[in-house]
């Protein structure tokens, strides 16, 4: 039989063993849950700031850098991540279509000058690309470069038959401004700057009789130019990139240039004609000179 002794302390025992256990227990209900969050990697792509239109080569601010999950980048198909990116891809690169702000940039949204479907991108959209023989001084010494301006001069004279002398064809020659203002794409087959592949050396490019350079023109600009080649020489004329003075060219009409406006003492006082002597069954072309009397 117990004691009180032992009764007091089994009690106490109890009692003390009830209370731990309550404490516990209210201890588990309100205190929250910690859940155990995983740290997912991030990686840094490249992202749009503004829009671009086609065709345009990309600048520094109109891209930065946006940082996202590592398996949300997985899921995008083609976006150009930091540790994967070269400037020197980009360099020479333009835009293939219009690109929005905000959107991620894919290698397939750039098209380089080794792309086939290169030349394509840079014409504008109501533009065509037509090629023309030059040699090195119709080309200006080999200095023009793709993605100048230039003109286009024309020169023609009449062919030389058997029975007109040198002076008839040399004042049937004349020379005029046929088309202006028109973008250089390519020369020969490149398309990229020469001092851009050449890493800054200006290096001029060799110029030889099958040496051809493709130009940016209209449909109109397109059918002169395929015919006057045919008839007489083209030239190119490199034009400044300042362009205050483009609208006023713009007002004025080009006017041919002729023999008489070199030589101005052939004019229409001293203007010669032919004269056809028979001689049996020959002909002889000769020509008198007026001469105005004192």
């Amino acid at each position: 039989m117990l004691s009180t002794k032992h009764i007091i302390y089994l009690t106490f025992c109890l009692t003390l063993t009830g209370l731990v256990g309550i404490y516990w227990q209210m201890t588990n209900v309100n205190s929250p849950k910690v859940e155990e969050k995983i740290i997912e990697p991030q990686v840094s792509v490249l992202t749009i700031n503004s829009d671009i239109e086609i065709g345009q080569a990309l600048k520094s601010n109109q891209v930065s850098w946006k940082l996202i999950s590592q398996s949300h980048a997985n899921s995008l198909v083609g976006v150009i991540i930091k540790k994967d990116f070269k400037l020197n891809s980009f360099e020479t690169s333009i835009t293939r279509h219009a690109l929005k702000s905000g959107n991620y940039l894919h290698f397939d949204d750039m098209v380089s000058p080794n792309d086939s479907d290169f030349l394509t991108s840079v014409l504008d959209h109501d533009k065509r690309a037509i090629a023309i023989k030059v040699d090195a001084k119709a080309a200006i010494a080999g200095l023009i470069r793709p993605g100048d301006r230039v003109d286009v001069m024309f020169y023609h004279h009449l062919k030389k038959r058997a029975d007109q002398d040198n002076w008839l064809i040399a004042s049937s020659g004349s020379a005029r401004q046929l088309v202006s203002n028109v973008r250089l794409l390519a020369v020969d087959r490149k398309i990229e700057r020469q001092d851009q592949i050449k890493e800054g050396k200006h290096q001029a490019e060799k110029f030889n009789e099958q040496s051809t350079v493709t130009l940016e023109v209209s449909t109109l600009e397109a059918e002169q130019l395929a015919l006057a080649q045919e008839l007489g020489q083209l030239s190119l004329l490199l034009r400044s990139v300042n362009k205050k003075n483009l609208l006023r060219e713009q007002q004025i009409k080009p006017k041919a240039t002729t023999f008489s406006d070199v030589l101005t003492q052939f004019n229409s006082r001293t203007d010669r004609a032919n004269m056809v002597l028979m001689k049996g069954k020959y002909q002889l072309v000769t020509n008198y000179k007026y001469k105005e009397e004192n």
